[in-house]
């Protein structure tokens, strides 16, 4: 949009992934998505908890990374099945 222009962010849009999430998880509490933004925001302030963030080796998140994709993924798959062509 025209503000995330304006600011120098990215658009303000709605991503498919976070309803695959939703779906697989069946969380739709905005309180989660508040608690999981605080824990984003926390790092970047503090230090001491930013190292243990980096300190997560590189095959955990690449682990964790391709689990959840696959699971967006199949989800995304479901709900194609679901489509009468």
């Amino acid at each position: 949009t025209v503000i995330g222009g304006v600011f120098n962010t990215f658009p303000y849009t709605a991503f498919a992934q976070n309803v695959g999430l939703v779906a697989i998880t069946g969380v739709r509490s905005r309180h989660v998505a508040t608690v999981a933004g605080v824990i984003l925001v926390l790092p970047g302030l503090l230090p001491k908890m930013a190292a243990v963030v980096e300190g997560i080796p590189l095959a955990v998140l690449g682990g964790a990374g391709v689990a959840l994709f696959g699971m967006v993924a199949a989800s995304g798959v479901r709900t194609l099945a679901k489509v009468k062509f």
